[in-house]
Formats: C-alpha cells, structure tokens, sequence
C-alpha cells in the first residue's frame, strides 16, 4: 500500500501526543509516528526536522490551549472555588505536560525549557486566581497564593500521571461520585 503524502502538521501533532501519553517521550520513534500517520519518515521531518522538534511543537501547542483555556476560566468565573475546580480539570487532563514532567531530566533542553515555560505559565494563572481570591477575603489572611499556585499544580499534574496509569476519569478522582 503507498503511503500518505498529505498529513498536515496538526495531525501529526496529535498522533505524537497520544503515542507520547502513552509511551512517553523516549517510548516512540518518528519511524513509529509515520507508520501511525500512513506517511513516510521523510514527511514527518519536513515538518519536525527533529524528534527534539517535535516535542518542543507538542508542549508549545500545550502550553498555548492551555493558556486560552486558563484566560476563559478566569473571565467566565470570579469566585475561587469555580476558579480553582475549572483549572484543576482543565490541567488534569493536560496528561502530555505530566508525561513529560515526569521525565524532565531525560528530555532534550528545548523540550525541557518549554515544559519550565508551560509550568511557569500555569502556576502564575493559579498564584493569580489566588491572589485575587485572598484580595476578595475568600482565603485566610495568611494564605500563600504562590504555595497555593504550585500546590494545585502538583495535585492536577499528579492526578494526571495517576489516571494514565489506572485508566480513570481524572474528574471522578479528583470530585468523586456527583
């Protein structure tokens, strides 16, 4: 059968995802994401000239729907409980960005500097939904927004590498049964 010679970018980007949530970083090949794609590894590097590439384009894309989705979940809600919960989920399902935290020291350095961006970029929307909240006295006066910011990051990121493991829904870990 020939190969494909029309995958464009964005799908290329969303099989390599899904074969790096599942396998990590290091547990597929470009050779891997073209038989997954139909194409030839030729076609892959003309998008991604390197794997190192190609993970740089998944996290930047991560970070970037993310950052979208933080900005929605600020603007549709003000109060910190509808804040916190819609940023928790939103970030527990964010598997790719756990994946790859978990194997941050074996990662090349551009995907290492964007998953510090990615990280530096959700804490702060989490330190500043707190922050407000604290303004609004809906935490306690000693309340720490950039401890609060760093902790639900780790919990939602946790949740995520959790949920990939034992094939829940990170939502009914996180809320339990409604």
């Amino acid at each position: 059968m020939a190969k494909r010679k029309d995958v464009a970018r964005d799908d290329l980007l969303d099989a390599a995802r899904r074969m790096c949530e599942a396998a990590g970083f290091h547990g597929f090949s470009i050779r891997n994401l073209a038989d997954e794609a139909g194409i030839s590894s030729a076609s892959v590097h003309y998008h991604f000239p390197t794997k190192d590439d190609l993970g740089q384009a998944m996290l930047q894309r991560e970070r970037e729907s993310l950052n979208k989705a933080m900005a929605a979940a600020g603007a549709e809600h003000e109060d910190w409980p509808r804040r916190r919960q819609e940023a928790v989920q939103l970030l527990a399902k964010a598997r790719l960005s756990a994946v790859l935290m978990a194997e941050f020291a074996e990662l090349p350095p551009r995907c290492q500097a964007e998953l510090r961006l990615l990280h530096t970029n959700m804490t702060g929307w989490l330190s500043r939904f707190a922050t407000e909240a604290l303004r609004r006295q809906e935490l306690p006066d000693d309340a720490d927004p950039e401890v609060l910011g760093n902790a639900l990051m780790a919990l939602a990121q946790g949740t995520a590498l959790y949920t990939r493991l034992v094939h829940v829904d990170p939502m009914a870990l996180l809320l339990g049964p409604n």
